[in-house]
């Protein structure tokens, strides 16, 4: 991908787009039937959410750090879940190693397969998905 527009605009944009992945993977995942492992109660869950419910629900304290040209967050005496954010290009990966599990295809095989043929079948089907809305 190429981004056109000023360094700090191309960086910003980088940022954005990157730090919404681990949300998003995990919203694709778990609405398709697949998860993934966190690293408390092995349900379906993504690095980025896991450190949320570090900090919310087990009142646990992030801290981040700088290691050459990355700024690296985690949960304090946790070295499980990582957000690493590179300084030069601002893209956020997410790491996870819970159980030795590194990482893996977001969309290989079986999954590739099912996603598309729920798209498929909804297609063909003209099947209408209705949200609620709910007002606080």
């Amino acid at each position: 991908m190429t981004v056109v527009g000023t360094f700090e605009k191309a960086w910003m944009f980088n940022y954005f787009c990157s730090s919404t992945i681990s949300p998003i993977e995990y919203a694709v995942m778990d609405n398709l039937g697949y998860g993934q492992i966190n690293t408390f109660d092995m349900s379906v869950n993504s690095v980025t959410l896991d450190l949320i419910d570090e900090l919310i629900i087990y009142n646990a304290s992030l801290e981040y750090f700088i290691h050459n040209s990355y700024i690296i967050y985690k949960a304090v005496d946790r070295d499980d879940n990582l957000l690493v954010l590179d300084l030069e290009t601002c893209i956020m990966r997410d790491i996870n190693t819970v159980n030795d599990y590194c990482g893996a295809y977001c969309f290989h095989d079986t999954l590739t397969g099912y996603s598309y043929g729920l798209g498929k079948d909804l297609n063909q089907e003209k099947k209408t998905i209705q949200l609620e809305k709910t007002y606080v």
